[in-house]
């Protein structure tokens, strides 16, 4: 992809503020997941910090600290090093951020599935998860209203998720009272704040990957209406969106059609990376996407659901869990409603898997069908944003491994401290087997010894 558009970089340096350490314990996530589980991560560490100096040639910009170290927008360098893979032959990105993509979606077919190929989902058969969400708030960023109420994001039960069980608790004594609604539970925390507050929700549940339905009801007048009108969050059909679907559908027959032409153009026309949501503030946020070739999975899926509606078609923005034991994490993607398959998930995230869309095997992996998800926000209907928390205007997320868990942080980008940090633990076995399927170590595990 030699005309992917260049990362945007600031022109000024308040944004970097993330120290090469916590830097290079992400992009070791990112690209040597399963080595890092098997106590291979100062070797992780090591290639990375080898791929930032090429970087750092090539043009990332970085900030000085006090002390004399570096500092970095996790944002511009994850973008820059698919920019750097694309255009300048830099071999970390196809080497090891594909490549550990890849090995996360192999992670749940095992050793038969072949290597060579992407692997279908469809083979998936029912499999148990045990997930843990620790979630510690930072105070600091509540609200003045009294109580004050967090949030955790809980699993919602749908045709690839039943069987569910979910018990939360406060990990202090607290005068706490804990609701729970659908995707979410609520909790309420009277009397004096403390500086944090650390919740905790276990849940288990047989998670199947998303097939064709067997049995489909027709969708409802007032459910057609929601998921087609034009403006919700960040899905706004604004007339340039409805004229770019206009053009992009000018030869479809059908709804099927419509909806492999959005995604064509959205793989074809974009990167995937990391966006910068202050930048979105007061300008059309999709024509912002278009415009700068640049969407994160969020704003990719709120595109392609914008476009779905400007043809008419209903579709509605989801998100959860990626369930990959070796690296859990957030995640957005869309689902388009067609009368004959009912809800088809469409996960832009094929982009990466797929070198963007030139690897014909993976660039259609999440296109009507998906793996294992934890889904538990389905907008506009379900949402589990914490009402209790106020979002700096700047922020970054974060990730690098612990133990057996996956360290997740929404940072406030000025001082780089942590809005919450989430710890989140996936255990997964076949239903009715007892046995757990976490992935053994194998050869695939080590740290390959030439730098990238």
């Amino acid at each position: 992809m030699k005309n992917m558009k260049p990362p945007l970089l600031r022109h000024d340096s308040a944004r970097r503020s993330f120290d090469q350490a916590r830097i290079l314990d992400h992009l070791a996530l990112c690209g040597f997941a399963r080595a890092v589980r098997c106590d291979d991560g100062a070797t992780a560490r090591d290639q990375c910090a080898i791929a930032l100096e090429r970087w750092v040639a090539l043009g990332l910009p970085f900030a000085v600290a006090a002390d004399g170290g570096r500092l970095f927008d996790p944002a511009e360098v994850v973008n820059f090093l698919k920019w750097a893979g694309a255009c300048r032959d830099d071999p970390f990105w196809e080497s090891r951020f594909v490549a550990n993509g890849r090995a996360l979606v192999r992670s749940f077919h095992g050793r038969a599935e072949p290597r060579s190929d992407a692997p279908a989902p469809a083979r998936l058969a029912p499999r148990r998860f045990d997930v843990t969400v620790q979630r510690e708030f930072d105070l600091a960023f509540a609200g003045a209203r009294n109580p004050v109420v967090l949030r955790m994001p809980a699993p919602l039960q749908d045709d690839a998720l039943a069987d569910l069980t979910i018990d939360c608790r406060a990990c202090s004594d607290l005068d706490v009272k804990l609701t729970s609604g659908r995707g979410r539970v609520d909790a309420c925390i009277n009397g004096p704040r403390p500086s944090r507050v650390v919740l905790e929700l276990n849940s288990s549940f047989i998670a199947r990957p998303t097939t064709d339905a067997t049995r489909i009801e027709a969708l409802s007048a007032p459910d057609r209406a929601l998921y087609t009108r034009p403006f919700e969050g960040l899905v706004r059909v604004t007339p340039r969106i409805r004229a770019l679907a206009s053009e992009l559908t000018r030869d479809a027959r059908d709804d099927q059609q419509a909806l492999r032409a959005f995604w064509n153009f959205l793989i074809d026309g974009s990167a995937l990376g990391v966006l910068d949501y202050e930048q979105l503030h007061g300008v059309e946020a999709l024509e912002h996407v278009v415009d700068s070739g640049w969407f994160d999975c969020q704003t990719g899926s709120a595109l392609l659901v914008a476009l779905c509606r400007a043809h008419a078609i209903p579709a509605r923005v989801v998100s959860g869990f990626l369930l990959y034991p070796d690296s859990p994490s957030y995640h957005w993607w869309a689902e388009a409603w067609l009368d004959d398959r009912a809800w088809m998930p469409l996960d832009a995230v094929c982009w990466d898997l797929s070198v963007a869309g030139r690897d014909a095997a993976w660039r259609d992996l999440f296109f009507g069908r998906l793996d294992y998800r934890m889904k538990c926000e389905q907008l506009p209907r379900v949402f589990n944003r914490s009402p209790g928390i106020v979002m700096p205007q700047a922020f970054r997320i974060l990730a690098r491994a612990d133990g057996p868990a996956t360290e997740i942080g929404l940072y406030a980008c000025e001082s780089a401290t942590p809005v919450y940090l989430d710890r989140i633990e996936v255990r997964h076995r076949t239903e009715g087997s007892g046995r757990d399927d976490s992935p053994p170590e194998d050869a695939d595990s080590r740290v390959n010894a030439t730098p990238l």
